[in-house]
């Protein structure tokens, strides 16, 4: 199937460029005739204060532009900087204000007839009498856990708690002595601001320190105090805030995020600060020209406006324009939480941290909603919030890492991954999706948090224990994959796989990164840092290509691609299975694209062991390839401690009294390894200053290597393992978590890999020899694993003294050197010499056969027909079950499903999506569907122009009507699809393959294939 992306260019650029010198030479004469030069000097002028924050010197520049201006183009040009700059007082009139009051309104008729006698002072009184006395609208305390009760309207958070707010409104904010944050440094800076505050001017060297203060976060504090003490001096400081506020600043002052932001805290102060007599009727109105500047500009804002919308149009239905404002703010908040939500529930910020704000703050309109009924039809709105913060909610209780934590996605303002409480993340689900009392109360019953998350999760998945369903999960609509041993905090081993788009806010570049966590403590983790610090490739457990960070979309992260479908990532998530034996990752991203690489990363899980990552570099050209690991520390506040072994390139960390991580890479000839040197040895707030103009080398030099602890970025452990050459080029590394107090000794071995006598380079077939012995507490075991990976697929391929015919295998021999367990996907024999070990007259999707004694324990979707080595065993189980078998040789065999008539698929359908509609990142889709006579399993092989073979996750349910979705395709490929069904006692499986699908019809053809190899082909129906 063709997906089509952009219009291919080809005359019409001659013809583009003819025009466009065309429209030069006419400019150049137009201009020297009637003065353009003078027009764009004064708006340059203008430009240059605005960044200066000189705004009262910008407006007389662009109101200069706009008298010279001789075009209507230029003219509007003009107008709107004029617009942008003018203070937000002057914006709007006295007059304008009361003349956008609903008349009608109840309660205002005395008002109305001061406005139809043309007494604008009498209405002005009139109107702060309405709002000062008036019970409702108004803001409601919030009873949902992710709001913070330190501010009045609880939509934007306050740093102070409670009872701090005093002494500091005395001390600080009445004395005009502001506390922010300057990012920069990550620490917090305190400026006086003296008697007659000049909101343009930043004392800090960070411009977030001056974001922060113009979103006048200190007015809902102030306006909490006065409603603690009744004291009106509170009152009155927040009035003469505002009063010079308005008189100085711009409606949009920091653009669309700020102007929300601060018109939520002046919502929170004034919904508390209206009814004192201290506030003057200027103040009144400077707070009412706050809400309508500001809501008007937040309008056409396509970012989370709903957040200063709703509260605006729900507390003030008194203005006309908050019928506008509210069909704006609902508009907006249906495009975030379903338009550019992902199907499991995940915004398109790529940021864990800002996540949460499309949690708790429709979550807070809901509120508002339920606080104050009848104003208008709320019932549609508060249904959407419930359902899709519901499916928010429920992804993150899903992602909980054992410790409660959450791994670091993109921006973060804290290290997620180290700590977490899921106490009001649990509460918050139960509030929002309407759970009942005595559900509530039997799970709240339950006072380990965790164990109240496994509660709640299996509540969900409908299961008798307190254990969820799954263990490992996958999120493929998203791109998030979670491998877990078990839901037990202080012995689980954890790895997160991202594979999730990149959007355009609070992004990184870190396509195919890894979080790893095992027994009590995260062991591999990323840099984190908010805003911009720490989005570069290097400092993510991930691969970067020629010391530059993969493609972000952001203009100013990759200057050399100049439009957004040039920079934009494709993820290919190729394959992902769980079982009781192993999980299995399979991801690929396009972020080297430009470069001519391809980036493939998978990771097997030896359950419940440890991992093994295999990374290929495919494309062409000769590289410069870096494998980076980043340590975490034995806490959250120490360095971490490692060393690299220079033999076997084997790096470890060192912590006494806490887990351990070792990384043991194979196939070591031509790989490097050591520590990221950081540049300069001693970094200071000029480097961190300088870092964003800097080149991407530049800035990885500065960063890599480093880790922020207390505010600081010091030096700590970043293992490098480097490859340079001609593609394609792999790396296959263990990753061996260990417990506190217990000493590992992993030894690791590559295998020769042979196809019909020629040797295999490891990016074709890996295989490796995995020699582990764990000593601790007393006690002391070992084993002995093979490996073994095709990276071309299925095949017949000697591994060491092993033949292997599928695409991976683990073989798991014990201390004595008896097979224990082995894994195997899509291969159906495995022989050690002259010895089989498993066989099969079919491909084995996915299974595990695990010896204990005289049982051998069989972990297989359909089995049937496999002869496994019996050793010491007389007895297969599937699960609890036996299944029937008889004893041939060496060998157990599983009895044969019953003769059947091929399977046979019908009325095979495909329906193309382009990529979601608002989703930052978002891909192509396909929904594919079939039937069969008789239930039978589902999944989708696809296969596009580069080759790459992916599939749809199995779908063991058996079913005769089968639908899969399939994610993330790209634009311009087109796609083979095969649609898989397999009978529970299959003795055929049946492929659907679609060799090319036309414009505007497709052509399909069903092939099923028996065991006799004959095929019958049949037409199928082309979607309507």
């Amino acid at each position: 199937m063709r997906l089509d992306g952009t219009i291919k260019q080809g005359k019409s650029n001659m013809n583009t460029l003819i025009c466009g010198l065309v429209a030069v030479v006419m400019m150049l004469t137009f201009s020297a005739a009637y003065g353009y030069g003078t027009y764009k000097e004064a708006y340059d002028a203008g430009n240059q204060k605005v960044k200066a924050k000189d705004y009262a010197g910008a407006k007389a520049d662009f109101m200069e532009a706009s008298n010279l201006a001789v075009t209507n183009s230029h003219k509007k040009e003009a107008k709107m900087m004029l617009e942008r700059v003018t203070p937000a007082n002057e914006a709007i009139s006295d007059e304008e204000v009361l003349e956008l009051v609903n008349p009608a309104y109840p309660g205002l008729k005395d008002f109305a007839a001061a406005m139809k006698a043309n007494d604008l002072a009498g209405a002005h009184r009139l109107l702060v009498k309405h709002f000062a006395t008036r019970q409702k609208p108004f803001v409601p305390a919030s009873r949902f856990p992710f709001v913070d009760v330190n501010s009045a309207l609880i939509l934007q958070h306050h740093s102070f708690p409670i009872g701090k707010h005093k002494k500091v409104a005395d001390d600080e904010w009445l004395k005009h002595i502001f506390t922010e944050s300057n990012y920069n440094t990550g620490k917090m800076e305190t400026y006086d601001l003296g008697a007659d505050i000049r909101w343009n001017k930043n004392p800090s060297t960070s411009m977030y320190w001056h974001l922060y203060l113009n979103q006048l976060n200190f007015l809902a504090g102030l306006a909490r105090v006065y409603k603690d003490t009744g004291d009106d001096k509170y009152a009155k400081g927040v009035g003469d805030l505002i009063v010079s506020w308005v008189r100085q600043m711009p409606a949009d002052e920091g653009g669309g995020m700020q102007t929300r932001n601060r018109l939520c805290n002046c919502i929170a102060a004034y919904d508390v600060v209206r009814k004192s007599p201290s506030l003057t009727p200027e103040m009144h109105m400077a707070f009412w020209k706050v809400f309508i500047t500001h809501s008007r500009g937040l309008v056409p804002w396509t970012g989370s406006s709903y957040a200063g919308l709703i509260p605006a149009a729900v507390i003030f239905p008194e203005f006309k324009e908050s019928v506008a404002w509210l069909s704006a703010g609902k508009a907006n908040l249906a495009n975030v939480l379903v338009d550019r939500t992902t199907p499991e529930g995940a915004g398109d910020i790529h940021s864990i941290s800002y996540q949460f704000t499309g949690i708790s703050w429709p979550a807070r309109c809901l509120e508002l909603f339920r606080a104050n009924p009848g104003n208008a039809d709320y019932g549609e709105i508060t249904r959407m919030i419930q359902t899709q913060v519901g499916k928010r909610l429920e992804l993150y209780i899903r992602l909980r890492m054992p410790n409660q934590g959450i791994p670091n996605i993109g921006d973060a303002y804290s290290k997620e991954n180290w700590s977490g409480d899921c106490s009001r993340l649990l509460k918050a689900y139960m509030i929002i999706i309407g759970m009942s009392s005595e559900e509530r109360k039997r799970l709240e019953a339950i006072k380990d948090p965790y164990s109240r998350l496994k509660a709640v999760l299996a509540t969900i998945d409908g299961t008798d224990t307190k254990e969820p369903a799954g263990v490992s999960m996958s999120f493929p609509g998203t791109g998030y994959y979670v491998m877990r041993s078990s839901w037990e905090p202080q012995t689980a081993r954890y790895l997160f796989f991202d594979l999730s788009p990149e959007a355009l806010w609070h992004n990184h570049a870190d396509a195919c990164h890894i979080d790893l966590y095992a027994y009590g403590k995260p062991l591999l983790t990323d840099a984190g840092g908010a805003l911009g610090w720490g989005y570069r490739t290097a400092l993510h457990n991930t691969i970067e290509v020629d010391e530059q960070q993969h493609i972000v979309p952001s203009m100013r992260r990759v200057p050399q691609a100049k439009t957004l479908d040039k920079m934009a990532a494709w993820m290919m998530p190729c394959e992902w299975i769980t079982t009781e034996g192993y999980d299995f990752v399979d991801g690929a991203h396009t972020g080297y694209e430009h470069l001519g690489v391809i980036h493939r990363r998978k990771v097997f899980f030896v359950k419940p062991d440890y991992f093994i990552l295999c990374d290929l570099l495919t494309g062409k050209g000769s590289h410069k390839y870096e494998q980076f690991f980043r340590f975490a520390g034995p806490t959250r506040k120490e360095l971490a401690q490692a060393e690299i072994n220079p033999q076997s390139l084997t790096t470890r960390s060192l912590h006494e009294g806490t887990a351990n991580i070792q990384i043991i890479p194979s196939h070591i000839e031509g790989l490097h390894a050591a520590f990221f040197k950081p540049e300069p040895e001693e970094m200071d707030d000029k480097d961190l200053r300088a870092a964003f103009s800097k080149p991407d080398s530049y800035f990885t030099r500065l960063m890599v290597g480093r880790f922020n602890v207390k505010g600081r970025w010091v030096k700590s452990p970043v293992a490098v393992y480097t490859r340079e050459g001609e593609l394609p080029v792999s790396f296959h590394d263990v990753l061996f978590p260990t417990a506190a107090n217990t000493q590992a000794d992993v030894r690791v071995t590559a295998l020769t890999v042979t196809q019909q006598g020629a040797v295999l380079p490891p990016h074709r077939a890996a295989g490796m020899k995995i020699e582990w012995t764990l000593t601790g507490s007393g006690k002391k075991s070992k084993g002995t694993d093979y490996f073994f990976i095709s990276h071309e697929g299925a095949g017949a391929r000697n591994y060491g003294e092993f033949s292997f015919d599928g695409e991976l295998c683990l073989v798991r021999k014990d201390a004595a050197g008896k097979i224990s367990q082995i894994s195997i996907k899509t291969g159906s024999t495995i022989r050690e010499g002259d010895r089989t070990l498993i066989s099969a007259g079919h491909l084995i999707d996915a299974a595990t056969a695990r010896w204990d004694g005289e049982c051998v324990s069989l972990d297989c979707l359909v089995p049937y027909g496999i002869s496994v080595l019996a050793q010491k065993a007389r007895q297969v189980k599937c699960g609890d079950k036996p299944v029937k078998v008889s004893k041939k040789n060496e060998m157990l065999v599983l009895a044969a499903g019953a003769d059947q008539a091929p399977l046979k698929i019908v009325k095979p359908m495909v329906s193309l999506n382009p990529a979601q509609k608002g989703l930052i990142g978002g891909q192509p889709w396909a929904v594919v569907t079939w039937r069969t006579a008789r239930p039978a399993t589902t999944q989708v092989e696809f296969i596009g122009d580069d080759g790459l073979v992916r599939r749809t996750i199995l779908d063991r349910r058996f079913v005769t009507d089968h639908s899969a979705r399939v994610e993330f395709l790209r634009r311009d490929e087109q796609y083979t699809v095969k649609a898989i069904s397999a009978l529970k006692k299959p003795t055929a499986w049946s492929i659907w393959e679609i060799p090319d699908i036309a414009a505007k019809g497709y052509t399909f053809k069903v092939v099923s294939v028996d065991k006799s190899g004959k095929r019958a082909e049949a037409k199928a129906e082309a979607p309507k």
